[in-house]
């Protein structure tokens, strides 16, 4: 029996038009989480923000912050076969 080969797994994610630079893609998370410097470098303000209605956020290091709010953004998945999957994701 062959081992089977290894192929890379190649996805563009593009967010309101913008391609991010770095995507984590992992499964057990419970939100999706952006960094405020995101939020600038894709133009968006306290407007774009519908109220978070959860519980406060906790830091791998136990520190606790409350997020701006949260956003539904539409999110597009682009392999390098050219299969794309646009879908709406909640961030806070």
């Amino acid at each position: 029996m062959k081992p089977n080969k290894v192929y890379p797994l190649v996805i563009v994610v593009n967010i309101t038009g913008s391609d991010m630079a770095k995507a984590l893609i992992e499964e057990g998370s419970s939100c999706n989480i952006m960094y405020d410097d995101l939020f600038v470098k894709l133009e968006m303000n306290s407007r774009n923000f519908s109220k978070h209605r959860g519980i406060n956020l906790l830091g791998f290091d136990e520190s606790e912050t409350y997020p701006w709010g949260v956003v539904d953004l539409p999110v597009q998945f682009t392999t390098n076969q050219g299969s794309r999957r646009k879908v709406n994701v909640q961030f806070v």
